[in-house]
């Protein structure tokens, strides 16, 4: 019969290879604090549609394993007090379960294969016209409700390379900065890659470490809306004054006022966030370069791993 962590609308259906385990998913929403009566939800990058299909069971309070065509061998127990238990839990999860999810839940794939295995997983669930699901790029995507929780397990190396791993999270940091903009609105992300997160070009508020068979994951939680604008330092849309240069082989490029200190205060990491962005791209030119020519911000001394480490620091 299987075990009995699983949910049963997944049996005898092809599985996406990278495809999330519905017991992590689960967990993620309600780590999350995900109350589909109150909160409209969306997966951009949804793949086989893991979240948004827990989303949905959650939503309209299905029990766990609900859906299993055969019952555990429990009910095969001798004395038959296991198998009337059984029913009756059974009959009261039936007549808990809502006909209809109180709020919005929205999906989004690029990628056409995995939406069929989304639509298809759905509606073995029954959950199938709980979600909206739409084919296209998240950069593309525009939800029909403003979403006020994101959930999503972005490509980090099992679906894409990295390099097209890096486009998507940077994709999906643009969405982000688009679409939940009002205060108290989160994101939750699962990444198995730390290096990838950066791209997000956002600060988490709180990582969660989750061991899963061989890959050591991070649950990460990200406050939106004006509280994260600020954080990244685009509550104004001016630039602040440029003071030096960056020096490298490749040429010099402006360095930004705030760059200065290798532990600036809080009221100048926005000018230093911006001094070590543009600092980065020319650090990678450089890499392999001699000793002599490596990145140096222009009268700092701030170069090679102090700067990845300001990095970091501002947006790991």
């Amino acid at each position: 019969t299987g075990s009995l962590h699983r949910r049963g609308y997944r049996e005898g259906e092809r599985v996406h290879k990278a495809a999330m385990k519905e017991t992590l998913a689960a967990a993620m929403l309600l780590h999350a604090g995900y109350d589909g009566r109150t909160q409209t939800i969306c997966d951009p990058m949804c793949g086989s549609g893991t979240l948004v299909i827990e989303a949905a069971l959650l939503a309209t309070n299905t029990a766990p394993g609900l859906l299993r065509t055969r019952p555990p061998p429990l009910v095969r127990w001798p004395g038959g007090e296991y198998a009337a238990a059984w029913r009756r839990a059974v009959a009261e999860a039936e007549a808990a379960r809502l006909p209809w999810a109180p709020r919005a839940i929205m999906a989004n794939e690029i990628h056409g294969g995995a939406l069929t295995l989304a639509r298809r997983g759905a509606r073995a669930a029954g959950v199938e016209e709980q979600i909206s699901f739409s084919q296209g790029c998240a950069g593309d995507f525009r939800p029909a409700e403003p979403p006020n929780l994101v959930v999503s397990n972005p490509p980090w190396g099992l679906r894409l390379d990295e390099q097209l791993a890096a486009e998507s999270w940077a994709i999906l940091g643009d969405f982000l900065k688009r679409e939940c903009r009002a205060p108290g609105h989160q994101a939750w992300l699962l990444s198995g890659n730390r290096e990838l997160t950066r791209h997000l070009r956002l600060r988490a508020q709180s990582r969660h470490p989750v061991e899963q068979a061989d890959d050591s994951l991070r649950i990460i939680c990200y406050d939106m809306g004006p509280a994260q604008e600020e954080r990244r330092g685009v509550a104004s849309a001016r630039d602040p004054p440029v003071i030096g240069t960056v020096a490298s082989p490749t040429g010099a490029a402006p360095l930004a006022a705030g760059a200065g200190k290798a532990a600036a205060p809080a009221s100048e990491q926005p000018a230093r966030a911006v001094a070590v962005r543009r600092a980065r791209p020319a650090l990678r030119r450089s890499a392999g370069a001699a000793p002599a020519e490596k990145v140096v911000l222009d009268g700092t001394g701030l170069s090679g791993d102090d700067l990845d480490a300001a990095f970091a620091d501002l947006y790991g």
